[in-house]
C-alpha cells in the first residue's frame, strides 16, 4: 500500500519567510536548529529562495538530532536529496522540498538541518530566512561541513537562514495548528533557545495530537501602536474589525477552523520608545469588545484576560510581564499556552 494511502505530510517546524539583511555568505556551511512539536519516522525539509534575486546552488545538506550547541548525535546524520540528487540549485523565488529519509524523531527534540551553498551569496543576493529567531544558529567557515558530526563554527547568528519547514509523515487524521500574529507570537523578549514562544508551549500540550486543521490569530497591538508614527497608518477599531473578519474568511474558504486572541494590555509600554495613547486604549477595548462577541470565528481564547492585572486591568500583571509592559515575560508566553482550552481544537 502507498504510505500516502493511510498518512499525510504534517509541518512539525515551521517559520515565515522574509528578506534577511546584514549577511553574506562565502562557500559556508549552515546548521539551523529547530525545535518540533510532534514526532515520526520519515522525514523531509523544505529549503526556500523566495527573496532571492538570482537561483541558489545547495552543494549538499544534512539533517541530523541535535546533541549540544553546532554538533549533532552521532549517528543521527543522513543525507538530505532532491529529486534523487545530493545537490539542487533553487530558482529565485521558489522552494525545493527533499525527499523523504528514514529517521526516528520524538516530539518535541531539537533537529540540526545543515545547508553546504558553494557559491558566493552576497548580502545584495537577498538572502531568505527568519529574523529575529531566538534560537542560536551556526555559520561554519569556508568548506562543505554538512555531514560533520561536530561543526567548525566561524560565527553564530540569532537568524533562520533559508530553511522554512520540516514535515513529518503522521496518520491522516492527524491535525496542526498555525499561529498568525506578531512579536507576541514570535516570543520577543523570551529567552534564547528556551523555546519558550506560547505557540512553543502550546506545542508542548499538544504533542499527542499532531496537517494544519485550525488557526490562531493574535494581531491587532502594533496597528494600535502606530510605531511609524505616520498619519496614514492610524486605523480605527472598524478598520481592525474589517482585517481580522477577512482572515477569518480566508480561513474558513481553506476549510481551516479559526479562533481569535484578544488585545492585550499596553499601557505605558516602553519597548522602542513606547507608543501607548489613551486613544489607543480606546480602540483596543473597542476591538476586544468585537473579538469576544463575534460570529465569524469559531471561538475565542481571551489572551487579555488571561494576563491583565485584575487590580489595574488596562496593564499585565507584574508577574507576567517582561518588564517594557508589552511583551511577557517566560513565564507568561507559558501561562498564555495554558490558558487555553484544549477542547477548541476538537
Amino acid at each position: 500500500m502507498d504510505e500516502r494511502d493511510d498518512n499525510r505530510w504534517v509541518g512539525t517546524w515551521t517559520t515565515v519567510p522574509v528578506p534577511v539583511d546584514g549577511i553574506a555568505l562565502a562557500g559556508q556551511t549552515l546548521r539551523m536548529i529547530s525545535r518540533i512539536s510532534i514526532g515520526g519516522s520519515r522525514v523531509r525539509v523544505r529549503i526556500s529562495n523566495a527573496y532571492g534575486a538570482r537561483d541558489l546552488a545547495v552543494g549538499a545538506a544534512h539533517l541530523g538530532l541535535r546533541s549540544q550547541g553546532a554538533g549533532i548525535v552521532d549517528g543521527s546524520g543522513r543525507p538530505l536529496t532532491f529529486n534523487g540528487s545530493p545537490s539542487t540549485t533553487i530558482p529565485a523565488g521558489a522552494l525545493v522540498v527533499s525527499d523523504p529519509l528514514n529517521l526516528d524523531v520524538a516530539p518535541l527534540v531539537d533537529l540540526a538541518v545543515s545547508v553546504y551553498l558553494p557559491g558566493q551569496v552576497p548580502e545584495s543576493f537577498q538572502l531568505t530566512g527568519h529574523d529575529p529567531a531566538h534560537q542560536t544558529n551556526y555559520i561554519s567557515p569556508g568548506g562543505d561541513f554538512a555531514a560533520a558530526t561536530d561543526m567548525p563554527v566561524q560565527e553564530q547568528t540569532e537568524v533562520f537562514l533559508f530553511v522554512t519547514g520540516i514535515e513529518v509523515l503522521a496518520p491522516r487524521q492527524a491535525g496542526g495548528i498555525v499561529a498568525f500574529g506578531d512579536s507576541l507570537t514570535e516570543g520577543n523578549i523570551s529567552r534564547l533557545d528556551a523555546n519558550n514562544r506560547w505557540p512553543d508551549q502550546l506545542a508542548r500540550r499538544l504533542v499527542a495530537r499532531p496537517g494544519v486543521t485550525h488557526v490562531v490569530v493574535l494581531l491587532g497591538v502594533n496597528d494600535l501602536r502606530n510605531s511609524q508614527g505616520r498619519a496614514d497608518e492610524i486605523v480605527t477599531a472598524d478598520d481592525l474589525i474589517g482585517g481580522l473578519h477577512q482572515l477569518a474568511v480566508r480561513a474558513h474558504a481553506a476549510g481551516l477552523a479559526a479562533f481569535v486572541g484578544t488585545v492585550m494590555t499596553w499601557e505605558n509600554e516602553t519597548f522602542n520608545g513606547g507608543h501607548y495613547t489613551p486613544e489607543g486604549e480606546a480602540k483596543r477595548r473597542a476591538l476586544n469588545a468585537w473579538i469576544r462577541d463575534n460570529g465569524v470565528f469559531d471561538g475565542v481564547i481571551d489572551f487579555e484576560a488571561a494576563l491583565r492585572d485584575p487590580g489595574h486591568p488596562t496593564r499585565t500583571l507584574p508577574r507576567w510581564d517582561s518588564g517594557d509592559h508589552l511583551h511577557p515575560n517566560d513565564l507568561g508566553y507559558r501561562h498564555m499556552a495554558d490558558d487555553i482550552d484544549l477542547a477548541l481544537f476538537g
